[in-house]
């Protein structure tokens, strides 16, 4: 960056610390990235300050006379390779690009929910917390190395959100231990408190009844989760439903939800180690949440991998089997470890069987993941002419299923398999199921993420078509 354009806009960075500027130069410019960003004339010789708030997002905060800052204005930030234009070796992002708005707090919410009605949206909204706070929280967790800057800045919010809860409690400074003892992912839970307000309080004393490696299990697989479901949201909507023929509302509310609804039941897996270690439930075991989570973490990994060639899997090839069944072969990059992804699209139902997407991990594979094949096993029995047939598996599914056992039917995220015993069928269930079934009400089933639009039989049928045709376009 040429040393006159950085001392023009106030140029402040460090890995560890949020990257600022303290002014605009007289062209209205500011730099991030090595990219010219135009923010406007009319930010010249004011008292602001200006934050890179995420890694595609600055923005402008107006300091008060008492050296308070209040965010103003949000801006889209470019890296130089992704830069609309070039300026030697600058990148350059001129009025229309940089999408100069007012900050509003749903910026930094998560869209209402399905199961949210319109108060309950506005309360969660009018509770986003002033910026001084998150700044405040930002600057303190710097100092123990944690980079609360390079989150989602929906993440980053609910997150001060919760430690500002804690410190009413008085719990404040335990906050800041916890992150120094277990970084940034350790950090990253605090994001449940988008559900429960209370899953702060309930973090922290889950980290002082279980010891550090499994602590340390759990932080990351579900941090890898996060990732994954926006990274799913992506490639739904860039990729496998972007040609879909449905309503534009729905068209961009369906990969948001499904990212919603991952996160939820990722969060439910996480607190069901507090029923255990704190509560003191005894169905289950912490190992078993550790491998709920990290079994979870490795198919939401392998299925991602269809597009994103960033994550720790490689698809090697493909094959049809059955009526439409797509089977990918992936190979951890790392481990060498193999896994079969198997992946169909039902878009109308047929005598006993529902409209679903469904996608699942198999572990029986030659170089197979046996810690996870294990902890996956389940043994299903069905009843054939009064004589019992049993059947040993090792997988995990998700399901998106138009699921007809409701009244009316609704679209729910499947998450395993739960136990069940009817008619001539009996399911011992995956670790996964039993594993949500006792952290909440709904089992491995839910329903509350989803628009009941979506149970619509048209409006599924062109979603699971359209999903179809995408894993049919699919080579390898």
């Amino acid at each position: 960056m040429p040393e006159d354009f950085g001392m023009q806009s106030g140029y402040r960075h460090s890995e560890e610390i949020r990257a600022s500027r303290t002014k605009v130069t007289p062209d209205g410019m500011v730099m991030f990235n090595a990219t010219r960003h135009y923010l406007g004339r009319n930010f010249v010789d004011k008292p602001i300050k200006i934050y890179k708030l995420a890694e595609d997002l600055g923005g402008v905060a107006k300091i008060s006379e008492d050296g308070s800052e209040n965010l103003t204005h949000t801006f889209r930030i470019f890296k130089r390779e992704t830069a609309p234009k070039r300026s030697g070796n600058e990148g350059l992002a001129m009025k229309g690009a940089t999408q100069v708005a007012a900050f509003s707090p749903e910026q930094v919410s998560y869209p209402r929910r399905a199961d949210e009605t319109e108060d309950e949206y506005k309360l969660r909204v009018d509770s986003v917390l002033g910026f001084n706070f998150m700044l405040k929280l930002s600057n303190d967790l710097s100092l123990k190395d944690v980079s609360l800057h390079k989150e989602d800045i929906r993440e980053q919010f609910v997150i001060s959100k919760s430690a500002h809860f804690l410190s009413e409690k008085k719990m404040y400074e335990r906050f800041l231990k916890f992150a120094e003892r277990f970084g940034e992912e350790g950090v990253r839970t605090f994001f449940t408190a988008e559900y429960d307000d209370n899953s702060g309080e309930k973090i922290l004393a889950l980290a002082e009844k279980l010891g550090e490696s499994d602590l340390d299990s759990l932080f990351h697989s579900y941090s890898n989760i996060v990732d994954s479901s926006r990274g799913i949201e992506t490639l739904l909507r860039e990729r496998a439903l972007k040609n879909i023929e449905i309503d534009d509302e729905l068209k961009e509310r369906f990969p948001v939800e499904v990212s919603e609804a991952i996160l939820r039941r990722s969060k439910d897996v996480l607190m069901s180690a507090y029923s255990i270690a704190v509560e003191k439930k005894k169905e289950l075991e912490i190992r078993d949440v550790i491998n709920s989570l990290e079994g979870l973490d490795t198919l939401l990994g392998v299925f991602r991998s269809l597009e994103d060639t960033n994550t720790q899997y490689r698809i090697t090839k493909k094959e049809l089997r059955g009526e439409g069944t797509n089977v990918f072969t992936a190979e951890n990059k790392q481990t060498g470890r193999q896994y079969e992804l198997k992946v169909f699209a039902r878009p109308k139902s047929e005598t006993g069987k529902q409209a679903r997407i469904n996608i699942e991990l198999n572990f029986d594979t030659v170089k197979a993941d046996e810690k996870l094949r294990q902890a996956f096993r389940h043994q299903i029995i069905r009843k054939v002419g009064g004589r019992e047939r049993q059947s040993l598996h090792h997988s995990l599914r998700i399901g998106i299923d138009r699921d007809t056992f409701y009244d009316p039917p609704r679209v729910s995220l499947d998450l395993g398999r739960g136990p069940m015993k009817k008619d001539e069928l009996t399911r011992e269930g995956d670790i996964l199921g039993r594993t949500l079934q006792l952290s909440t009400e709904i089992g491995h089933h839910n329903p509350k993420s989803f628009d009941e639009r979506f149970a619509k039989e048209d409006v599924f049928e062109k979603i699971a078509g359209t999903f179809k045709e995408y894993l049919e376009s699919k080579s390898y």
